[in-house]
């Protein structure tokens, strides 16, 4: 048996200053002390998994309740006023000053919620005025954006001055308020009814749900709360991960909906007294917030995709208001929202000689109230996010693996897709970008974080993006039209992802279908494909290596395209960009080991307008597996370009690459059957395994049961399993990840072994024999293992 003389790792809490993990962050929000009668018992139970899983809807909000109490109540204002003029409140003052400016240059309906939002801070009666005017004079027609932006304007602006209208004003503005609120209401239960795609649903149940909370003593206010909120289930069904179907891309979802919910979000707590955060939910909302913070540069960029504009600070600004509601439930992920607002922004407006913290943007421009009335100024904010490097977000198939969180730091972002891309949304499913030492070296065609800013058009061809796809057609030009349906289908999801030191890894798995637009069951299976990225960190440089696996029952073209922004160079399967981030001169090296017979070539795009040279691999087959080393190196201090050697034998392709002091050897097959490779023997369809002055640093097994490096055994299992990573960290400790589906005797490559401890247990019953340390694992899934060692040895 494993003699147990050493104790267990565990991580240390920081030390020094404040313990960000553990102390509170204040709130200037206090909770409403108005009782809210006992909810009543409903005919049936509804499914709201974002507010209230397995309770029932909520009752209205009694109709004594003084207004304002949707965003803010009276007992606010003085904190309001010293935002606005306080000079050390900048962003408030900044943000107060703008809503101020649009209310005096606009007579609208949509101008009327800041008319009134001026009158509260200043008494500005000229402000009133407008505002009543505008909330009587509503329109009552458009599209159903402008039904919802007109909607939850007057509800807010009727919050507002409620106690300011005459008797008829107030009726005036109830009728247009209920017709607006049925029109969205059948339209959404109409969209529900068809399982249509969830476009246009979360602006437009939020102002549903905000007129009933307005208007408690309306007939049909219980109505209009339970639809909005079932309409609000429905298109959060996702993200939630129960098997709904979202039409648009992970972050046109995280866009409309990060702006709307704070409006939801605050009310419900300002009214019932309950915070949406601590309830548990089916969709995590603290996940959803930190979605688009995870999703950032080390230098507070945002990897952008779908039609959004990288720069624009919705998020920033939504997630400052609700950093202090967040605090209440998790401090740590409120200060990592706090840090995305610091640093997101303003470095590089500066850089661009201009502020960007505000524009017209009518999400925006409300999230710039729901940060003026709530974000609390005295939260301090820490240098850096404290939080893990490495972001998954399995329900939206996101991951960003990342080396840190300072500018030369490397991050790259892998996105999968749950569903098809039409609408708003670009054919992107499976892409990746990577980014390092200050530029995005392999950035897509619509996508241009090197320029500080993005297409506001999406690029709907799949060959725009770092992906894989198929077809015969060719043209170079990426449509810039906004809708017309996509030309496949798709759904990958992320598998599995981890943080290792020394190597990060994160895998998609899926297929390509064909679909008619608007339904959800495909016509046509054309093929599988799993991806799988590893983020390697080493002494001389970090770098990527891709791997991808296609497998289909009909012959096709596979493309397999890679886009940067610099100039290109290079021929054969190797192309290098040149980038100049603050004068540097930076490479970025991509080394391709595809099947013999594919065609690797330099493809004329174009971006708006701009002619944009990418790289593609071709291949006709069935089947294509397809092996990338991407290696950038900063030039300008010394770095070179490492020797990278094509070792492909029969159906195995692989490499190794060599520098001073590193040495890796990678592979790819499309089956698991039994290879040897240059000392490397396995029944892997993907390995890696990288040394450092001959000592192993770490590995990585996809699909395999067992693997020996020069004769030694390193990993072997009593059967397959789904992917395991080791990394020797230091001379006693070894983390480790590995998947497996059924029960099964496993062991790892861990001399001088003297505990091992699995999912943050000791095993007990782990033995020792031949460097392998190994035990029964009775449990399936994805485990994390911590072998603690006297002496790492060789």
């Amino acid at each position: 048996m494993l003699m147990v003389s050493c104790s267990i790792l565990k991580t240390p809490v920081p030390t020094g200053g404040t313990d960000i993990y553990h102390t509170p962050l204040p709130t200037t929000i206090s909770r409403l002390t108005t009782t809210v009668p006992e909810t009543p018992t409903p005919v049936q139970t509804m499914n709201i998994p974002f507010l209230f899983t397995g309770q029932q809807p909520p009752v209205l909000p009694p109709s004594t309740l003084s207004h304002p109490y949707l965003l803010f109540t009276a007992e606010d204002v003085p904190h309001l006023r010293e935002a606005a003029f306080q000079p050390l409140l900048s962003l408030h003052k900044e943000a107060y000053a703008w809503m101020k400016g649009y209310a005096e240059a606009n007579n609208t309906p949509f101008a009327a919620p800041f008319d009134a939002l001026v009158w509260w801070v200043e008494g500005n009666e000229t402000r009133l005025a407008e505002a009543i005017e505008s909330l009587v004079q509503a329109r009552m027609e458009g599209s159903d954006s402008e039904r919802a932006q007109d909607l939850l304007s007057a509800s807010l602006t009727y919050d507002m001055v409620y106690d300011q209208l005459t008797e008829f004003q107030r009726r005036a503005a109830q009728k247009k308020m209920e017709e607006q609120a049925d029109w969205l209401l059948d339209f959404l239960v109409r969209k529900i009814a068809g399982r249509k795609p969830a476009d246009h649903m979360t602006w437009q149940s939020i102002a549903v749900a905000l007129a009933a909370m307005v208007m408690p003593e309306h007939p049909k206010a219980q109505e209009w709360l339970e639809g909005a909120l079932q309409s609000l289930s429905y298109a959060c069904e996702d993200l939630g991960g129960t098997g709904g179907w979202w039409d648009k891309g992970f972050d046109y979802w995280h866009r409309p909906s990060a702006s709307a919910f704070p409006f939801l979000l605050w009310a419900w707590y300002n009214i019932y007294g309950e915070n949406p955060f601590a309830v548990e939910q089916e969709c995590d909302l603290v996940g959803l917030f930190l979605s688009g913070p995870r999703c950032r540069t080390p230098d507070g960029l945002r990897f952008t995709y779908a039609d959004t504009r990288s720069d624009s600070p919705v998020r920033a600004i939504n997630a400052m208001g609700m950093v202090p509601l967040i605090a209440e439930v998790d401090p740590e992920a409120a200060r990592f929202l706090a840090w995305d607002a610091t640093h997101a922004y303003h470095p590089w407006a500066e850089e661009n000689g201009e502020q960007h913290l505000l524009d017209n943007d009518y999400w925006t421009m409300w999230d710039q109230l729901v940060y003026f009335a709530h974000h609390d100024p005295s939260l301090s904010l820490s240098a850096t996010p404290p939080a893990p490097p490495t972001q998954t977000i399995p329900g939206a198939g996101v991951a960003v693996l990342r080396t840190g969180w300072e500018k030369d730091d490397f991050a790259v972002f892998v996105q999968g897709k749950r569903s098809f891309s039409s609408s708003h949304s670009d054919q992107d499913a499976n892409s990746f970008q990577v980014y390092g030492y200050g530029a995005c070296l392999w950035c897509e065609a619509s996508h241009s974080i090197q320029q500080r800013q993005a297409s506001r058009f999406p690029y709907q061809r799949p060959q725009a993006h770092n992906t894989i796809t198929y077809g015969e057609t060719r043209d170079g030009a990426w449509r810039t039209a906004w809708y017309g349906g996509p030309s496949y289908g798709d759904v990958f999801d992320l598998v599995w992802g981890f943080d290792l030191q020394g190597l990060n890894g994160a895998a998609l798995e899926g297929s390509y279908n064909r679909y008619a637009y608007g339904d959800p069951v495909p016509y046509l299976h054309v093929a599988d494909l799993e991806r799988a990225v590893l983020l390697v960190e080493d002494g001389t440089g970090s770098h990527v290596i891709v791997y991808d696996w296609v497998a289909g029952p009909h012959q096709q073209t596979w493309h397999w395209t890679l886009h940067g922004w610099g100039s290109i160079s290079g021929k054969e399967d190797t192309r290098v960009w040149t980038y100049t981030p603050e004068g540097r001169i930076v490479r970025a090296l991509a080394r391709l080991v595809v099947p013999g017979n594919a065609v690797f070539a330099e493809r004329p795009g174009e971006h708006d307008g701009v002619v944009h040279t990418y790289v593609e691999a071709s291949y006709q087959g069935e089947e294509a597996t397809f092996l990338a080393v991407l290696y950038p190196y900063a030039e300008s201090t010394g770095m070179t370009a490492p020797d990278i050697t094509e070792i492909s034998q029969g159906a195995v392709a692989g490499f190794v690459l060599e520098t001073e002091k590193e040495r890796e050897i990678g592979w790819i097959q499309q089956n698991s059957a039994e290879a040897e490779l240059v000392g490397i023997q396995s029944d892997a369809r993907g390995v890696f395994a990288q040394w450092q002055t001959d000592e192993l640093q770490s590995w990585w097994v996809y699909r395999s049961s067992f693997i020996t490096f020069d004769g030694e055994v390193i990993l072997r299992s009593s059967s397959p399993i789904a992917f395991a990573a080791l990394s020797y960290e230091d001379r006693s400790t070894v983390r480790g990840i590995f998947e497996n589906t059924s029960p099964l005797s496993i062991a790892f490559y861990a001399p001088g072994a003297c505990e091992v401890v699995v999912d943050g247990v000791p095993v007990t019953h782990a033995s020792t024999y031949d460097n392998l340390v190994q035990w029964h694992q009775t449990t399936t899934g994805t485990h994390t293992l911590l072998i603690s060692t006297s002496d790492k040895g060789g």
